[in-house]
């Protein structure tokens, strides 16, 4: 056997979504603002990927946020509350498989996927992103 006849093994976990190249470790929420002169609009997005990842991600988020979320009354006083919330987030996230395991299990069910036993993979992007 020269080893190519076996099939990939696959990962216990899904890679991240965002770099394809770690394994899916931790779960964040990035929220921002932006003020449309009279209006806002508040954004949340939940995130699932490797550590280095979401973190680029929720400092990215602050950094625009910095730039584009002045616009309006409202948002003067939420922008900077999120900025931090962004900032706070990206210094303490944390690896946590518990948290991550109920996120995949949420987007199986909501996308009507058989469940997956333990120590398999999924596919992250069967459920879509919300």
């Amino acid at each position: 056997m020269d080893g190519q006849d076996q099939p990939p093994v696959e990962p216990r976990t899904p890679l991240c979504p965002l770099c394809g190249v770690r394994p899916v470790e931790a779960a964040a929420t990035v929220v921002w603002v932006r003020g449309r002169v009279w209006t806002r609009e508040v954004f949340r997005r939940p995130l699932l990927g490797c550590v280095p990842c979401l973190q680029s991600a929720l400092l990215a988020e602050a950094a625009k946020s910095l730039f584009l979320g002045w616009f309006s009354l409202s948002a003067l006083a939420l922008n900077p509350i999120f900025i931090l919330f962004n900032l706070s987030r990206a210094i303490f996230l944390r690896p946590r498989p518990d948290v991550v395991a109920f996120h995949l299990a949420r987007r199986r069910e909501a996308s009507g996927a058989a469940p997956v036993p333990c120590g398999g993979s999924a596919d992250l992007s069967a459920a879509g992103r919300p």
